[in-house]
């Protein structure tokens, strides 16, 4: 009789774990809401050998995007891109093709390597990515730092003409607030490389400053199934969707793009868009309407010239700097001082000031001006002027802050002809 009593118990015991509405705690692990709102991706390169892809797509987190190197300098080809590029496709992942930029090389050479090994990009790809991460120069060397600059923009501008989609610029926030403070780089997305960070979002410095990453490397040794060796581990800033957005908007023309490989839907797209060049040629008329007014752009001429006798209009900006009005002040905002530093033997903490530049009365030479969070001018510093030319010159104005040693820092202001400096002695 006691031996059918547990039995009975046994049994039902059993049965209740089975019963509608109950889950098995050794089966249920539901995913985290945080873990699916974010979007995971790595580089890779000949470093990780060889692949397998199929064990790559099994991975947790999901790998949704990988940037694959393609060249570096003007004569390296990564041994791995053709296979890795195409089976990343096959697995059904985003992939984007990276070079790695030599400073001392020359930009269009590197730029002709990068697109004769991709060829072309397909329009579920990601756009090209360029590895900035050394300058090889003096900081206080202008002429190279321009020239490095200039350079960079060569690369930019061959490779967005050949492939038709705007790069996307991979640099740590140090290297982007020595180096990357042209007002132009702010077009580019940033990849931000940061690893020493415990906040939610890698330091926006440089030309990004103020601006959204949207992508962020923040891991140097993730394993992830499939390769042998650590992977570099990024995250995207937004769904899956919107990465697929991010693809699409990169473009020139707007395209239809799909995460898994094989089912796009780009030929109705296409169709669609093969229909709207027959409605231009209705409006070919208009265009013939203007060339009867051809008598009317010869009046014109006359602006033209006018615009030629402007030409010096760069000379009027000149005031901006150089003034002897009050009036042509530049407010350059809130920059960090990095250090408590000394000035004029006395002593200031570091934090954020705000920093005006400005040509006293009956005076040639531009002061900064150092206000405090209250807006009480605490001092001012004469600017050392510097003549510059720069290709990429049209701004007004850019600001940069750099640490240039143990002793001092420099805030430096760059306009289309000129540099002008102040520099702040770091308190010991």
């Amino acid at each position: 009789m006691l031996a059918k009593l547990k039995l009975m118990v046994i049994i039902l015991t059993v049965c209740t774990l089975f019963l509608p509405g109950q889950k098995n705690p050794s089966t249920h692990s539901p995913s985290s809401p945080q873990e699916d709102a974010l979007v995971f991706g790595m580089d890779v390169s000949h470093f990780q050998g060889e692949i397998n892809w199929e064990l790559v797509k099994k991975n947790e987190p999901k790998i949704s995007f990988v940037f694959v190197k393609a060249t570096e300098g003007i004569n390296f080809v990564d041994a791995h891109f053709e296979k890795n590029w195409t089976r990343a496709k096959q697995a059904g992942i985003l992939r984007g093709a990276y070079h790695f930029f030599e400073s001392g090389k020359d930009a269009k050479a590197q730029a002709d390597l990068f697109i004769d090994a991709v060829k072309k990009l397909e329009e579920n790809d990601l756009p090209p990515l360029l590895n900035l991460e050394s300058g090889k120069f003096d900081e206080l060397d202008e002429v190279a730092h321009d020239n490095y600059i200039n350079n960079v923009f060569t690369w930019l501008e061959e490779v967005e003409k050949a492939l038709g989609v705007k790069p996307i610029i991979y640099a740590s926030p140090d290297f982007a607030r020595d180096y990357l403070t042209d007002i132009k780089f702010s077009g580019y997305a940033l990849a931000a490389a940061e690893y020493d960070t415990v906040s939610a979002a890698p330091k926006m410095w440089g030309a990004w400053e103020g601006k959204t990453w949207t992508f962020w490397q923040y891991s140097l040794d993730h394993k992830v199934k499939g390769i042998t060796d650590p992977v570099n581990l990024a995250k995207f800033n937004g769904s899956t969707r919107e990465l697929v957005n991010f693809v699409k908007n990169s473009r020139k023309e707007e395209i239809e793009v799909t995460l898994t490989a094989g089912e796009a839907k780009e030929p109705p797209t296409v169709e669609e868009k093969k229909e709207t060049p027959v409605k231009t040629e209705p409006e070919i008329p208009p265009v013939t309407e203007k060339k009867e007014t051809p008598a009317k752009t010869e009046p014109e001429i006359p602006i033209v010239t006018e615009k030629k006798e402007a030409a010096p209009e760069t000379e009027p900006e000149l005031p901006t700097v150089e003034t002897t009005s009050f009036s042509d002040e530049i407010d350059l905002g809130n920059i960090n001082f990095p250090r408590d530093f000394i000035h004029k033997q006395m002593d200031h903490k570091k934090g954020v000031y705000q920093v005006k530049l400005i040509t006293k009365e009956y005076e040639d030479i531009p002061f900064f001006q150092i206000y405090d969070k209250e807006n009480q001018l605490l001092f001012e510093e004469m600017a050392l002027v510097i003549p510059r030319k720069s290709k990429y010159g049209k701004f007004k104005y850019r600001v940069n802050r750099r640490i240039l040693n143990n002793e001092h820092f420099m805030i430096r202001v760059t306009r289309p002809d000129k540099y002008l400096y102040a520099f702040f002695f770091i308190k010991k």
